[in-house]
């Protein structure tokens, strides 16, 4: 299923007027939290994240709806703005698309045995592999908090959802948590990459 046709209205006629970037969303389900990050490039388009691991591309009214349902907005109020903003569709070609919308965030919370649009661990996996505007994960050799914080912030704002630290096999410990700390007060996902007896070792793995 291709979401970015099947949302496709016609051209809007006015703005999108989503702030181009990174926007961050939480939400729990069965006692688990689903993380989202939604990628809006300045053409209106974008795509979305879900714990960096399952990723749709969606067209502009994609990701209208997409912002809009995440925010915990109602399906009625989705339905007129997008009739505002775009001409020619009917409320019941929107009503449709917000229900598409919704299928495939509660997929993107739940995949079970069925994969998203593309999974980004296995892109083989997508219906084609598709070229990015800009990557979604980056690797970042562990350094001082200071810098490590400044590239954390970097990334943020270049629509990098995913860092992962590449520890050494002597790495400071509390450099390695204020990273992962600061990644996360960002909205960023964080991961630590070393070996296995290197990050058992002392208090790394709990912390």
């Amino acid at each position: 299923m291709n979401i970015s046709k099947l949302i496709k209205i016609v051209a809007p006629d006015v703005s999108v007027n989503i702030r181009p970037g990174l926007h961050h969303f939480a939400r729990e389900k069965d006692g688990m939290i689903c993380r989202f990050h939604l990628r809006v490039d300045s053409a209106g388009d974008g795509l979305l994240v879900a714990n960096a691991a399952a990723m749709a591309r969606l067209a502009p009214s994609g990701v209208v709806i997409a912002k809009a349902l995440l925010e915990g907005n109602e399906r009625s109020a989705i339905v007129a703005r997008l009739k505002k903003m775009f001409r020619g569709a009917s409320a019941e070609r929107i009503a449709a698309d917000v229900a598409a919308v919704e299928r495939m965030i509660a997929r993107m919370e739940s995949p079970d045995d069925g994969y998203p649009i593309l999974n980004l661990a296995d892109p083989a996996l997508g219906p084609k592999s598709l070229p990015l505007e800009r990557p979604i994960m980056a690797d970042v050799p562990l350094c001082e908090p200071a810098r490590a914080a400044r590239v954390m912030e970097r990334l943020w704002a270049l629509g990098i959802p995913h860092v992962v630290f590449i520890a050494p096999a002597d790495c400071n410990e509390s450099h390695l948590t204020q990273a992962v700390e600061r990644g996360s007060d960002l909205g960023l996902i964080t991961g630590v990459r070393g070996r296995g007896s290197d990050l058992a070792a002392a208090n790394r793995v709990a912390d």
